[in-house]
């Protein structure tokens, strides 16, 4: 009869395994890095909180700065233009001559400059004398904004009864016409210096400019130089094209 080994019964305290941990039961030194990391996490943000209040305050003092720099140093804003000078532009002949001639010119214009060098306002005022009135009215077309800005100082000139003046020096220096060039034409002229650069400063024409450019678009400008005569668009730049045009006014008085 063979023999059976017998198993022996655990006796109590001989158990050696570990007991399950309770469901929720944490160790001691599991809390303590929890609460180490939560600690850590909210450093961190207050750190971050106080970069992001330091850059933006940062930016608010600079603005402030920008603000009170440009309060100092802004121009005095322009009064309004009267009307009367308003409509009052720069003109060689008499106001009543039966043929009124209306160049619309910009001051960036390359077709501008070769046609008053190649003497065509000169040889219209020379062949009819009193009987025609050319004006000159500046628009802000080819290279806005500078093309306006020159428009606005030659007005500025205007003021001073130098306007023609000025406008062949900006035409001659064609194409420099930086603030400080435009000052410096005014100074060349023997202008009351503070009393253009007040003017210039301040935009004083501005609008005036805006207008004169409105009105070029109304009556039909295509391109400049653009031309009305007695109010009716020209498109045509040679002297034997205003012949043509006017010739036929002056016989029909």
């Amino acid at each position: 009869m063979s023999k059976r080994k017998q198993r022996r019964a655990p006796t109590p305290g001989a158990i050696t395994a570990k007991p399950k941990p309770q469901p929720g039961a944490k160790s001691e030194a599991g809390v303590s890095a929890g609460r180490a990391l939560k600690a850590r996490t909210q450093q961190r943000r207050a750190r971050e909180q106080r970069q992001r209040w330091l850059g933006l305050g940062a930016v608010l003092v600079v603005a402030a700065i920008a603000v009170a720099v440009f309060g100092l140093t802004r121009p005095p804003a322009a009064p309004p233009v009267p009307a009367e000078r308003a409509a009052k532009q720069p003109s060689i002949g008499p106001e009543n001559a039966p043929v009124t001639v209306v160049q619309f010119g910009d001051f960036q214009c390359i077709n501008c400059v070769e046609w008053r060098r190649q003497g065509i306002p000169r040889q219209i005022l020379q062949t009819y004398g009193d009987k025609v009135r050319f004006v000159f009215r500046a628009v802000n077309v080819i290279s806005p904004p500078r093309s306006g800005i020159a428009a606005e100082a030659a007005q500025c000139a205007f003021d001073q009864g130098k306007f023609w003046e000025y406008h062949d020096l900006l035409y001659d220096r064609f194409p420099a016409a930086s603030d400080d060039e435009l000052k410096a034409y005014a100074a060349q002229l023997g202008l009351d210096r503070a009393t253009f650069n007040a003017c210039f400063d301040s935009h004083q024409y501005q609008a005036l400019v805006a207008q004169d450019t409105q009105d070029a678009y109304k009556q039909g400008l295509r391109g400049v130089p653009f031309f009305t005569i007695n109010g009716q668009p020209m498109y045509g730049f040679t002297f034997q094209e205003f012949q043509q045009r006017i010739d036929p006014l002056l016989r029909g008085r």
